[in-house]
C-alpha cells in the first residue's frame, strides 16, 4: 500500500449540497485505469480508477477521496473475500 489519500465520509445532503465528515488519512494502492461499472439501479458509469484499501477502512459510497490533489467520488465499494475474512476493499472512483 504505497498511496496516501484523504477520505471524507459522505454523510448525506443538505440544501447547500453534499455533506462530508472530517478528513481521514488512509493508505492504499491506486490504479488509474478506466473501467465501465454498472450501478445497482442498472445505470452505467465510467470510473477513473480503483483505490484498494485495508478491510478495516471505513469508506462508503459517495465518499470523497483525494489522491495527489485530485478529488474523486466513491461509486462502488467492493470487498474482496479471502479464505476466512475480507482481504481488502476495492473502491471504484469517478
Amino acid at each position: 500500500m504505497n498511496t496516501t489519500a484523504t477520505v471524507e465520509a459522505y454523510q448525506g445532503s443538505s440544501s447547500l449540497g453534499d455533506v462530508y465528515g472530517d478528513p481521514v488519512v488512509v493508505k492504499g494502492r491506486f490504479e488509474g485505469k478506466r473501467r465501465l461499472v454498472k450501478r445497482p439501479d442498472g445505470s452505467e458509469i465510467i470510473c477513473s480508477g480503483t483505490f484498494t484499501v485495508r478491510p478495516d477502512a471505513n469508506v462508503t459510497m459517495k465518499s470523497r477521496v483525494t489522491i495527489s490533489g485530485r478529488a474523486y467520488t466513491v461509486e462502488e465499494v467492493l470487498p474482496a473475500e479471502g479464505l476466512a475474512r475480507t482481504d481488502h476493499i476495492d473502491l471504484l472512483l469517478s
